[in-house]
């Protein structure tokens, strides 16, 4: 779950500049946000649940995952920084379905990060023996001695790109006046010079994807 991993930093960086602008994530609209939900659980299921020796049925659940986050990317097309989840995510399956399956990885990149898939479990991403678009695989890694040590691609950096830019951009917009969250954060002026607290509403969070 590096990608998750990387998000939550990510939130956590741009709260230290974005402040009490952060509130602002809670008017951010997403739809049809159970396909999020379902990707998620359903790569949880095959990478730590089922076993490995399902091959072929995981592989197509795998590719299910995807299809269920390409589907909401489509229905958020209009969401900041979607363009950069979806260009990621492209990729990311393009190098699975070229390996049957599997998302190539860097024998390097597995060493130096020290993940390895548990054993009778499902491989997704692995050493592949003549690998096809390995460039789009997981050539990246985080360290053992970090937490989260993983291995990554860039696929999953564009979509950690597209989640930052989500947050920022969602959190620095311009709010139009007489809108629910026509307020400043508590502290500063708003517009008239009155100083108010967001309003708050439905709130969503971002997409994300493992390979």
């Amino acid at each position: 779950m590096i990608i998750l991993e990387c998000c939550l930093v990510v939130l956590g960086l741009e709260a230290l500049v974005l402040r009490g602008r952060l509130a602002r994530l809670a008017n951010l609209r997403l739809h049809r946000f159970w396909l999020v939900w379902f990707a998620l659980l359903d790569q949880i299921v095959v990478i730590s649940i089922l076993p490995g020796r399902w091959h072929a049925v995981l592989a197509i659940a795998n590719y299910a995952s995807y299809v269920a986050a390409a589907a909401f990317v489509i229905f958020n097309r209009k969401v900041p920084g979607v363009l950069f989840v979806a260009t990621g995510g492209a990729l990311n399956m393009a190098a699975i379905l070229a390996n049957h399956g599997t998302m190539p990885a860097s024998a390097t990149a597995l060493k130096a990060s020290g993940w390895h898939a548990a054993a009778g479990h499902f491989v997704n991403s692995g050493v592949v023996s003549h690998p096809r678009l390995s460039f789009l695989g997981d050539i990246f890694d985080v360290p053992r001695w970090l937490p989260g040590h993983d291995v990554f691609s860039v696929g999953d950096l564009l979509i950690v790109l597209g989640i930052a830019v989500l947050i920022f951009r969602t959190c620095t917009a311009p709010i139009a006046a007489g809108s629910p969250a026509d307020a400043a954060p508590e502290g500063e002026a708003g517009e008239g010079g009155h100083g108010a607290g967001l309003a708050t509403a439905t709130a969503g969070t971002p997409s994300a994807g493992a390979a």
